[in-house]
């Protein structure tokens, strides 16, 4: 897997109770990047799938119905 696909930050912080909480944030290429690897970018972004408590998904334009098969994937 290459590093150069996934980017990570990690926030700490305290909600308004006092309790303290961790945010990690994952930015990875995704499916069919311009640079992308092939079998890495679908490995890379199940990987982000399974960690994440709640997913962004960004793409250029309207999702067409490829970029949504292509989320079915981490399903298989």
């Amino acid at each position: 897997m290459c590093e150069k696909n996934l980017i990570n930050a990690t926030v700490f912080g305290q909600d308004s109770k006092g309790r303290e909480f961790t945010v990690v944030l994952l930015d990875s290429e995704g499916i069919d990047a311009a640079t992308g690897e092939g079998l890495d970018d679908n490995q890379i972004f199940t990987l982000t799938v399974l960690l994440a408590s709640v997913l962004i998904y960004n793409s250029q334009g309207v999702p067409t119905r490829r970029d949504l098969e292509g989320l079915e994937y981490p399903l298989k």
